[in-house]
């Protein structure tokens, strides 16, 4: 697997949260034909499948992990309390009719505007504030990119991080206000809820935010996981070390470059 092909799965990996993890369900090659722009898309009718198309790959239909459901507002596997499914059935539901979701554009960001990729790498919407959208680019390709459990991307350091995060606080900011799970990307002590909260979401200028521990040297372009946290991992790319981490439960499987079970990765059982 090249450079390329390597930084771009494994930031799919981050993106998805558990959609190239080990259990998700591969059901075949599928002549679906993804949106331009789109590698990863929801299937139309049914909540707990979704594609994958890649430009050197067949298009593949693929079933969510655990009684998982695709979920429209992060592009990705999500709890089904916490999934937003549109008009696509859930399993076990009966539905007197079946809607096409609309397309990703208008389901997911409805004022995308086409962005020519300077190089290979993640790019941010907006440069001066945080922003749950991003463009990943491959090969001169856009591709429209979500960061999991309400992340937010950080365009200084160019990685997804809390809405929270130091680097994406303003007191000078316009505010909105919506009711989120509590779900921490970046601390390995976060634990999923069934009960909502309400926090304030601001979006706002950046201040410079750098790793955990910022001593971590990459030894090459690739997926690297955490010495010190088995839920965190690290993404190089020409020397630079990216710091994301795993959904709440889960940590990083060094064999498969996924975050997967802690029973499954030796040594993390109690991390």
């Amino acid at each position: 697997m090249n450079r390329l092909s390597s930084m771009f799965l494994a930031f799919a990996i981050f993106q998805c949260s558990f959609v190239f993890s080990a259990a998700d369900i591969n059901l075949g090659v599928s002549d679906f034909n993804c949106p331009t722009g789109h590698s990863i898309y929801p299937h139309p009718q049914r909540c707990e499948l979704y594609y994958t198309c890649y430009n050197t790959e067949p298009t593949y239909l693929w079933q969510c992990r655990s009684n998982l459901l695709f979920d429209l507002v992060y592009n990705g596997c999500n709890w089904p309390e916490q999934t937003y499914c549109g008009n696509r059935t859930r399993p076990g539901d009966t539905a007197t009719s079946i809607q096409p979701v609309p397309t990703a554009s208008t389901a997911i960001h409805s004022s995308l505007k086409p962005f020519t990729c300077p190089d290979d790498g993640f790019y941010p919407e907006y440069t001066d504030r945080c922003s749950s959208h991003f463009y990943t680019c491959l090969d001169g390709q856009a591709f429209s990119t979500y960061c999991p459990s309400y992340g937010v991307f950080e365009p200084v350091n160019r990685r997804c991080v809390s809405p929270n995060a130091p680097a994406c606080q303003s007191a000078s900011s316009t505010t909105r206000k919506t009711t989120l799970p509590t779900l921490e990307l970046t601390s390995a002590s976060a634990t999923k809820t069934d009960a909502p909260v309400t926090v304030t979401v601001p979006p706002t200028t950046m201040i410079p935010k750098t790793t955990q521990g910022g001593s971590f040297v990459c030894p090459g372009n690739g997926t690297y996981p955490d010495p010190a946290q088995c839920s965190n991992y690290y993404v190089c790319d020409n020397g630079t070390a990216f710091l994301f981490a795993c959904p709440t439960g889960l940590v990083f499987n060094p064999a498969g470059s996924v975050c997967d079970w802690p029973s499954n990765v030796p040594g993390c059982n109690a991390k």
